[in-house]
């Protein structure tokens, strides 16, 4: 049986099923990009450069931001709505820190990267959800998983919940 705080502080993000992100400039519109995110049923396009690094994301909550305000979306260009909540980590990197990420900030969404910090994929909430049903599924509850549950939504919202070291 597998640890379930250990799998999270040694699984990698290139490890999750990660989306294939929508990769646009930062002078598609608005409306293209949206387009594009229905037609992939995900919630964010990726603004990158000319060597696929990211430098923004426009999302669900700029669409929303834009409407509020007015903006055409045939006339706006993503970069001028993008996301505050923009999040980028190596694809190296744990689980557990995409998680840690996740709760602190409230994103939605992370961007994963290679190590030239080129775009790698999208994941986010809904794929750290997965993750964790998945591997919850196929491992038996442990005294951690316990733990997990029984920790309060404060504690986990906060970020002040604290996984016990493996063998503890």
């Amino acid at each position: 049986m597998v640890d379930f705080s250990h799998a999270l502080s040694e699984d990698r993000l290139e490890q999750l099923d990660l989306r294939n992100a929508i990769a646009v400039d930062s002078h598609t519109l608005a409306r293209a990009a949206i387009a594009m995110m229905r037609q992939n049923e995900l919630g964010c396009a990726v603004i990158v450069d000319d060597h696929q690094r990211p430098h923004g994301i426009f999302t669900e909550r700029s669409v929303i931001s834009m409407l509020l305000r007015g903006s055409c979306l045939d006339q706006t260009s993503v970069s001028q709505f993008t996301d505050p909540l923009f999040i980028c980590m190596d694809k190296r990197q744990t689980v557990k820190s995409a998680w840690k990420t996740i709760l602190d900030t409230k994103a939605r969404f992370i961007c994963v990267t290679n190590d030239d910090g080129s775009l790698f994929g999208v994941t986010g909430q809904r794929g750290l959800a997965t993750y964790l049903a998945k591997h919850c599924a196929e491992n038996p509850p442990t005294e951690v998983s316990r733990q997990v549950n029984q920790a309060s939504p404060q504690q986990l919202d906060a970020g002040s919940y604290h996984f016990p070291q493996h063998g503890a």
